[in-house]
């Protein structure tokens, strides 16, 4: 009972401590001086956990000085902070299981905190990091709705964007476009006069694994580059992957006869 007055009475007594002076200062050894001396006499304390660990070399023995201050103090001033860095050690190092937890537990138990707009995005990115691309997409979308002037929020919109875009890849099966020797219609997706456009359009299209051809056409005294993709036996055959591809991809096509 003792231990415990003498405890509260120490946290109670709690001074200040000016760490971003000392950080300014670009002293290590300073800072390591003055929280050595600070520990002495205030160890246990919520500040003494947090200064014990942000000048802990050692990034993992500070996580678990971090999480000491989490569990023991989840009220105290440094808690969410403690919360922040913990998340993010457990992002950088891929373990983004744990690390949207804790993203996710200073979303919940701390509103007013600085860190409060980046845990939200963060804890989607874990999400995206995790191919769960659905529930990222529905909490994307929630962010935008519910804080539409976060900081994050033109991040937010480029993942959505991604997101789409990255599911229309999987949507079209390279298989079903094969080239075929005696194919008679193809998609023609582009007409360009300058063979780098064309070039880039190939490139692009190839990645996917999707057959893409350039051809020359003479007009008018000029070239165009024709872009095709896919051979098919019937012009049916070929609408109907047409109106896949311009559904997935937004990009108009016309049928057109395969030449010799």
């Amino acid at each position: 009972m003792l231990c415990l007055l003498s405890t509260v009475l120490v946290i109670a007594q709690e001074p200040n401590f000016d760490l971003n002076r000392l950080l300014k200062a670009n002293n290590l050894d300073a800072v390591r001086n003055e929280v050595k001396t600070f520990l002495q006499n205030y160890r246990g304390t919520p500040l003494a956990l947090y200064l014990n660990s942000v000048v802990e070399m050692d990034a993992e023995k500070a996580v678990e000085q971090y999480k000491r201050i989490i569990l023991q103090f989840p009220k105290s001033e440094y808690a969410d902070d403690a919360s922040f860095k913990v998340a993010q050690f457990y992002f950088a190092q891929g373990l983004y299981i744990s690390a949207r937890r804790h993203f996710l537990n200073l979303v919940e138990n701390y509103s007013g905190s600085p860190f409060l707009d980046d845990s939200k995005y963060f804890a989607t990115a874990c999400l995206y990091a995790l191919q769960k691309f659905d529930s990222c997409q529905s909490e994307l979308r929630n962010l935008l709705f519910n804080y539409p002037n976060s900081p994050f929020a033109k991040l937010a919109k480029e993942d959505l964007i991604e997101i789409n875009r990255n599911r229309n890849l999987e949507r079209i099966d390279p298989k079903a476009v094969k080239h075929k020797s005696g194919g008679k219609f193809t998609l023609q997706i582009g007409a360009f006069s300058q063979i780098n456009n064309a070039l880039n359009q190939r490139e692009y299209f190839s990645k996917l694994g999707l057959p893409v051809e350039i051809h020359e056409k003479t007009k008018d005294g000029g070239t165009l580059y024709l872009l095709w993709i896919g051979s098919f036996d019937t012009k049916a055959a070929a609408k109907a992957f047409g109106k896949t591809f311009k559904k997935d991809y937004g990009k108009i096509y016309r049928i057109a006869k395969r030449t010799p």
